[in-house]
């Protein structure tokens, strides 16, 4: 449950239990110019506000959440370890994530820490994946050039990326890290 959900949940409750306090006040003669008012309006408010705050717990406990999202820090390969991987275009389209038979696609967007990219992992990926079945990213950037993700679990956020391609081809593309 999140802040604003809590804090919806807390004012129905107060709101429940005011009401209903108000209502027993009422009946009880402690507001004799409302009494007939509220003794006669007051419960069908109550079962109202009841009613309301038993439909938005069960919608709270039973609907489908978006799931956890989970950022992975990319690396630069172990080939290139001063590879400037920020200079990379990648295909949207072609980017995905992996698990057994699961593939969905991901997003790669430059990370604040210099150098790396973070993969956003699409919502409720990670809750459809049993936690000890590694996953893999299989990627391919707007020159052609075919990159991955070794597997990995879950629990890990820093991951390198692995040449598909000769590094000649790496080297022609993106010049020498060694340079």
């Amino acid at each position: 449950m999140n802040r604003p959900q809590y804090l919806v949940l807390i004012a129905l409750t107060v709101l429940v239990v005011l009401t209903v306090l108000a209502v027993l006040a009422a009946g009880l003669g402690l507001f004799p110019a409302a009494k007939e008012s509220l003794t006669k309006w007051g419960p069908v408010g109550a079962l109202g506000q009841i009613i309301a705050l038993f439909i938005f717990v069960t919608k709270i406990l039973f609907s489908k959440q978006d799931g956890r999202r989970v950022s992975l820090l990319l690396g630069p390969p172990t080939e290139f370890p001063d590879l400037d991987i920020t200079r990379i275009l990648w295909s949207d389209e072609e980017c995905l994530v992996r698990a057994g038979k699961r593939r969905q696609r991901v997003t790669l967007v430059p990370a604040r820490a210099g150098g790396s990219f973070r993969i956003q992992m699409p919502n409720g990926f990670l809750e459809s994946v049993d936690s000890q079945q590694p996953i893999e990213l299989l990627l391919k950037d707007a020159k052609g050039n075919r990159w991955c993700v070794r597997p990995f679990f879950p629990s890990e956020n820093m991951v390198p990326l692995f040449l598909l391609e000769t590094e000649e081809k790496i080297i022609a593309d993106y010049g020498d890290p060694d340079r």
